[in-house]
C-alpha cells in the first residue's frame, strides 16, 4: 500500500506541475486532449462504414491515422528522400523528428501522432498567449476554441506537419512581439524548414520590427536576426541539391503531388476504388 509520505509526496509533484503553467493554459491543453480523444471514438466507430469491416484492437485504432501524406513522411524518415518519388515536395524538419521520436518508440506511426500532439498542445498554448497580449483572457480562450473546432483543425491531430508548422509560427510572432528576435528568427527558421509557407514569417517579422520603429523611432540592431529566418529554406535547397544536384528540384516534385491531389479531388481514383488512395488500409 502507498504510505502517506508517498502520497505526500505525490501531491506536491502535481502541485508543482500544475503551478508551472498558468490555469488558462491548463484549460486549453484539457481542450486538446479533449477533441483528440473525440476524434480517435470517432474514426473508431466510423471504420466499418468507410472500410466495411471492424478495428477490433488498438493497433488497429491508431492505424486509422496511416493515411495519405503520412506515407511519405515515414518514407523520407526510415530511408531518406529519394530524387524520383516525389518526397522532395516535403519539407525535412517533421520527418526528421519522426526519426528522432521512432527510435525511441519503436513506432513511426507512433512518432508521428507524439510529434503532432505535443506541437497542437504547443500551438493551442502559444495562440492563447499571442492573443492575450491585445486582449483579456477570455478573448484569448475564445481564439484558441475556435482554432481547435475549425473543420480543417483536424489535421492538428493526425501525423501530418500542420501542427508543427503552427506552434513554431505562432512562438515565432510571439518572440518577436516580446523583443526576443534571435528566438523569433531561430524559430521561424524552423518553421520554414518544415512547410513552404513559413516564407509568410520573413514579411510578418518585418512588418513587427517597422511597427515598433514608427511607434518608439530608435532602430533596434537585432531586428537584423530577422535574415536568419532564410537560413530554413537554404537547408531545404541545400538538400535538395544533394539528392538530385539540383536546387530546384523540388517545383517539378511539387507539381506532380498537385496533380495527383487534382485528380483525387476531381473523383477519377473511383474507377480503382478505395484501394487507390494512398496507404488505405
Amino acid at each position: 500500500m502507498t504510505s502517506s509520505a508517498e502520497l505526500k509526496w505525490i501531491r506536491e509533484v502535481i502541485k508543482r506541475v500544475v503551478a508551472f503553467l498558468p490555469r488558462e493554459d491548463w484549460i486549453v491543453i484539457g481542450w486538446v486532449v479533449a477533441i483528440k480523444t473525440l476524434l480517435v471514438v470517432i474514426g473508431v466507430k466510423s471504420y466499418p462504414m468507410l472500410w466495411d469491416k471492424y478495428a477490433p484492437t488498438p493497433n488497429r485504432w491508431f492505424a486509422l491515422w496511416d493515411q495519405w501524406d503520412f506515407g511519405y513522411y515515414q518514407k523520407i524518415a526510415e530511408f531518406g528522400y529519394e530524387a524520383k518519388d516525389g518526397s522532395l515536395a516535403f519539407y525535412p524538419l517533421f520527418p526528421w523528428l519522426l526519426r528522432l521520436v521512432a527510435y525511441i518508440s519503436g513506432s513511426y506511426l507512433a512518432a508521428g501522432l507524439i510529434v503532432s500532439g505535443i506541437a497542437s498542445v504547443a500551438a493551442a498554448v502559444l495562440l492563447r498567449r499571442l492573443v492575450q497580449l491585445d486582449y483579456d483572457s477570455g478573448v484569448a480562450l475564445r481564439s484558441v476554441w475556435f482554432f481547435l473546432i475549425f473543420p480543417t483543425g483536424y489535421f492538428l491531430h493526425v501525423g501530418y506537419s500542420e501542427s508543427l508548422f503552427l506552434a513554431l509560427a505562432f512562438g515565432s510572432v510571439l518572440a518577436a512581439r516580446v523583443d526576443r528576435w534571435r528566438l523569433a528568427a531561430l524559430l521561424a527558421a524552423f518553421c520554414w524548414l518544415t512547410r513552404a509557407t513559413g516564407a509568410v514569417l520573413v514579411p510578418t517579422l518585418g512588418v513587427e520590427a517597422a511597427q515598433k520603429y514608427f511607434t518608439n523611432r530608435r532602430w533596434n540592431p537585432r531586428w537584423l536576426w530577422i535574415a536568419l529566418v532564410t537560413s530554413g529554406f537554404a537547408v531545404y535547397l541545400l538538400l535538395n541539391w544533394r539528392v538530385t544536384v539540383d536546387a530546384s528540384a523540388f517545383f517539378a516534385n511539387a507539381k506532380g503531388i498537385v496533380r495527383a491531389n487534382v485528380c483525387i479531388a476531381l473523383g477519377w481514383h473511383l474507377e480503382n476504388g478505395p484501394s487507390a488512395l494512398p496507404n488505405a488500409q
